[in-house]
């Protein structure tokens, strides 16, 4: 959950009717979208002011999704390899993005939890 530059509190929500929800202060449902996805888990917010943009998290896919403050896909970050996971599928649940710009994303996952980071301008992942 996120509250944007605008004032208007944003979550994500697993629903076959919605993907991202969004509230004013008080509580009042102002929109909602859907993009199909199966999991989405943690939203994140990014930037300042006017260059504000949102990390949303698909467990199942194991992907990020970059997003504007009107829910407009920006990019999608895929995945690390399963090889380099020892086999396991990757499912982020939270995402920051750090002041260099990389993208990082954790998956929790018994014994412990593993990282991934992007350099987002190039879309490449470890």
């Amino acid at each position: 959950m996120v509250l944007d530059s605008r004032g208007q509190l944003l979550c994500s929500t697993v629903s076959d009717k919605h993907d991202v929800v969004v509230y004013d202060l008080d509580g009042k449902l102002l929109d909602t979208w859907k993009h199909g996805l199966t999991e989405p888990h943690g939203l994140t917010k990014s930037g300042e002011g006017s260059d504000q943009t949102l990390w949303l998290t698909v467990s199942v896919t194991g992907e990020v999704l970059h997003l504007d403050l009107d829910i407009t896909l920006i990019g999608r970050l895929k995945p690390p390899p399963e090889e380099s996971l020892g086999g396991k599928h990757y499912k982020p649940t939270e995402t920051t993005v750090v002041d260099n710009g990389d993208v990082r994303s954790s998956s929790p996952r018994a014994g412990g939890t593993t990282m991934a980071r992007w350099r987002y301008s190039t879309g490449t992942g470890r």
